[in-house]
């Protein structure tokens, strides 16, 4: 499948679109979207459901950290970049970390992804239920050939 095309290719940031995780790997490229350019990683993850980085067997940031806003003045507020767990970690702990080399990936049938990296480190993206018939749990884009891998209605699918 595409996402193959991440072997030897870096991870390069981890950040978030709202509360959508957002994995970019290899370089970063530029194009034309809707009459303005714009940058891209080669290739993305759109992560709308659990996952989480492991390092040397320990969980360093997970998709539920970004509902762990900081601070006292308002418990509720994730929403502020910058104002919760997530941001925190992939800022101070993931960020000096970067880049490191994607050695493997593996995709099971129910759509689980294990992302094998350098350094004894892991990116581990998970169905968490049945869902909705027509729920995305993520997409792979490879933004250099406009092609979507999603996984959805329960099976793996491709837009190109």
């Amino acid at each position: 499948m595409e996402y193959n095309k991440l072997k030897g290719k870096n991870l390069v940031s981890v950040g978030r679109c709202a509360d959508m995780p957002v994995l970019g790997f290899g370089d970063t490229i530029t194009l034309n979207r809707r009459g303005k350019q714009r940058k891209y990683h080669e290739y993305e993850f759109h992560i709308q459901c659990p996952f989480r980085i492991v390092k040397e067997k320990q969980i360093i940031l997970g998709s539920y950290d970004i509902y762990c806003a900081l601070g006292d003045e308002n418990d509720s507020d994730w929403e502020t970049y910058g104002n919760n767990r997530f941001d925190k970690v992939a800022e101070d702990i993931i960020k000096p970390m970067l880049p490191v080399k994607v050695l493997d990936i593996f995709v099971s049938e129910v759509g689980d992804i294990l992302i094998k990296l350098e350094n004894e480190t892991e990116i581990n993206i998970f169905i968490h239920s049945e869902g909705n018939n027509d729920r995305e749990f993520w997409r792979f884009i490879d933004f250099k050939n406009d092609i979507h891998v999603v996984f959805e209605e329960r099976k793996i699918n491709q837009d190109d």
